[in-house]
């Protein structure tokens, strides 16, 4: 991806961080291994949008979640229609 410029990405945080193993067993990420993720890129986008998330760990997710790029962090919507 080192050549392209990633403007929007569309990604899930399912899980805390304290449930990486969990998150790593069943194909989820977590705010940290989304940032991990993301810092492999050498053009971060500009834009990242959030779903999935577990509605029990949704408070802990967010608090972590605004570590990595608090304003160009936005949580999609059960239903929403994005256009790009």
């Amino acid at each position: 991806m080192d050549e392209f410029r990633v403007n929007h990405l569309i990604a899930e945080s399912s899980f805390p961080n304290r449930l990486e193993e969990l998150a790593l067993k069943t194909g989820h990420l977590t705010p940290a291994l989304l940032q991990k993720e993301i810092g492999k890129m050498k053009n971060p986008p500009r834009r990242i949008y959030l779903m999935h998330a577990k509605p029990q760990y949704f408070p802990e997710i967010e608090k972590e979640i605004r570590g990595i790029a608090r304003n160009s962090i936005r949580y999609l919507q059960e239903g929403e229609v994005l256009t790009i």
